[in-house]
């Protein structure tokens, strides 16, 4: 089993969207991704709910059967879609994937 946890830091706005409206939109684009990407055997998607200045905005855990199933989710077409939000309003990005 492999673990991919991602976190994110992200801008305060984008094009109109307050920083509480983008991640909740990031946290709902990812967690869709379950119902779309069959190798996906886990996912959590969590906002940061304490101010702490060491904290991240949002993190993700995900669990596949191996790292071929995260290389195949990471080149799914649904997930490059998010990616492609993400990488227009995150600002830091932390990855660890481990077995």
């Amino acid at each position: 089993m492999v673990t991919h946890i991602v976190f994110f830091n992200v801008v305060e706005n984008h094009e109109g969207m307050s920083k509480n409206q983008i991640l909740s939109k990031i946290k709902s684009d990812l967690e869709a991704l379950k119902g779309k990407v069959p190798v996906i055997r886990d996912i959590t998607v969590g906002i940061n709910a304490k101010a702490d200045p060491n904290a991240w905005d949002l993190a993700l855990y995900t669990k596949f059967d191996s790292f071929d199933d995260l290389d195949i989710y990471q080149k799914n077409p649904d997930h490059v879609a998010v990616a492609q939000f993400i990488g227009k309003v995150k600002t830091g990005r932390a990855v660890v994937d481990f077995e």
